[in-house]
Order: C-alpha cells, then structure tokens, then sequence
C-alpha cells in the first residue's frame, strides 16, 4: 500500500485529520517538529523530510502551509503526487489582509498574541460550514502550538519564494479548493476543483468532497507512479 502522508495547516495539528483516517487507507498526519528560528520554510522541509524515513514513492499532501512543506518535501524526496487542500502554490496568493496582519504581529510580545489564539476558529472557520465541535477543535489546535511556531510559520510561508516550476518528472500536483477560502482567495489560486461553499479548512468543513478527491488522486497516482 503507498503511503500518504498529508500535514496540517498553520495553527493546527494532525487531529483535523479526524475526518480523513479510516476513509484513506494509508493515511500518515506526523506532527510538527520543532522549528530552528529564522530557518526557511525550505529548510524546514528538508530537516522534516529526514524524520519520515521516506525509501519508496509516496503521495505527499497537507492543508494551508502543509501543502506547501510538501510541496518542497517533494523536491527531495521519492514521491508520487503532491495533493494540496486549501493551499497555494506561492505566497502571493495569500489575502492582502493576513500579508498585512502577519508584519503587524512582528511588532506584537507573544503575551498578546497567546491571548489572540482564541480567535482560531474565527479565522480558519471563516465562511461557515463548521460545527460547535469543530470550532472547539480548532480552538484547542491553536492554543496548544507553541507561539513561538506559530510566529516563525506565518512569517517563513510569506518569505517562501514558492513552487510553481516542475517537479520531478511524473509527480502530478492534484489541488482542491473551497470557492469561501479567504486565506488563499479561490481567484489566485488554479485548483483542479473547487467546493461550493467550500472554507479555508476545506477537509473539515467538507470532509466528503476531499476524501473523495483524495482517492481519486491515489487511484491516478497509482496508474502513472
């Protein structure tokens, strides 16, 4: 069976896969590792890549910033596919606002951004489509990453050069996007599909439609892979 390792997004953690495990067979959500201050998003990536004792093509995926740490997994390591969920291919597709909030919070201690972490699911849920307990869920997921991450993530995803060049020759990217995505605008994006009503955190508040396409991209993943 291929592995699929799919990674969370920024201020989250892999339990916002809970809708994903036991509808994709072979479904990996490592954690986060500890970050190195001022690393890049890049270099992340690689010292990550290195923990996942990756020695056979697998299908790497993941939900905002995940996508794009797999994105760059995939320059260095044997992959299939790359399956983004409400993600981007470049920086600049993220909303003026969040660019514009992300520079401002450098200015701010990490006492008053600790007590803002509460606001999570305000932002993330932005749109609708999300249940009380996921917003609790999403609440939990923010206040337990530590600031200091959530802080260097925000700023290296801005600082990121991007990945809209190709991959190694065969590795497909495979995107689905929600149409009410305000992190990514679905007009600065060129997703494979887009999800009426479909939010930021596209695989919880729409877990059918992406579990759906996620075994598609498998399937063709295994017919060119």
């Amino acid at each position: 069976m291929t592995r699929i390792i799919l990674f969370p997004g920024l201020g989250a953690d892999p339990r916002m896969f809970l809708r994903q495990h036991g509808a994709i067979p072979g479904l990996e959500t490592p954690a986060w590792i500890e970050h190195v201050p001022r690393e890049s998003l890049r270099e992340y990536a690689a010292r990550f890549a290195r923990t996942l004792d990756v020695r056979e093509p697998v299908v790497l995926g993941g939900v905002s910033m995940g996508g794009m740490v797999a994105l760059e997994m995939a320059r260095i390591v044997p992959t299939r596919c790359v399956i983004l969920i409400g993600s981007a291919r470049h920086p600049r597709a993220t909303s003026r606002l969040l660019r514009l909030s992300e520079r401002a919070s450098r200015l701010l201690p990490s006492i008053v951004l600790d007590k803002g972490r509460a606001l999570a699911p305000v932002f993330l849920g932005r749109g609708g489509g999300l249940g009380r307990a996921e917003r609790r869920l999403l609440v939990s997921m923010a206040r337990e990453l530590p600031v200091d991450l959530l802080r260097w993530a925000a700023r290296a995803v801005l600082e990121w050069p991007g990945c809209e060049d190709a991959l190694a020759p065969g590795v497909k990217v495979h995107h689905i996007h929600g149409d009410h995505d305000w992190v990514f605008p679905v007009g600065r994006v060129r997703p494979d599909r887009v999800v009426p009503g479909g939010i930021h955190v596209l695989n919880m508040s729409h877990p059918a439609a992406v579990n759906g396409f996620v075994m598609e991209a498998l399937r063709g993943c295994a017919v060119t892979g």
